[in-house]
């Protein structure tokens, strides 16, 4: 994955998220104004889920 300049993204391996019995990866993507969370299959990439927050200050504050 890449991003623009003031990006940081980190990938995690997370267990089972989604009761296949394998493995699957988070990708947190921050920047100064949100933190975006992806859950993705581990063995094929695929799309989860995805929770976005904005910043507020120094703080993240989940959104809908």
């Amino acid at each position: 994955m890449t991003g623009t300049a003031g990006t940081n993204i980190s990938a995690f391996g997370a267990g089972d998220l989604d009761g296949d019995k394998k493995e699957d990866v988070l990708v947190l993507i921050s920047t100064s104004e949100t933190e975006t969370l992806i859950a993705k299959r581990g063995h094929n990439g695929e799309h989860l889920w995805e929770e976005v927050c904005n910043r507020n200050g120094s703080l993240c504050i989940a959104c809908e």
